[in-house]
């Protein structure tokens, strides 16, 4: 939530999308190592997707960050 309010407020739902999620998931730069192991990312997700308890809570958290996410997007927008 801190990447999507740091937008610029110029930028229509879409983009303020788009340029959070490049803040967040964009990368390090060519000389720091990813944080927390973005070559591990394939067998996170699969973990994640064979246990159940973690599934669930994965995805509780999306639902809640999305939630998030349309309520500044529906503020913002007034």
């Amino acid at each position: 939530m801190e990447a999507v309010r740091a937008q610029p407020v110029e930028l229509n739902t879409v983009l303020l999308v788009r340029s959070a999620l490049r803040a967040v998931f964009g990368g390090p730069a060519d000389d720091e190592p990813a944080p927390g192991g973005i070559d591990t990312l394939p067998e996170r997700m699969q973990l994640m997707w064979s246990e159940p308890e973690l599934r669930a809570a994965m995805l509780a958290e999306l639902v809640r960050t999305l939630r998030e996410v349309v309520e500044f997007v529906a503020e913002r927008a007034h």
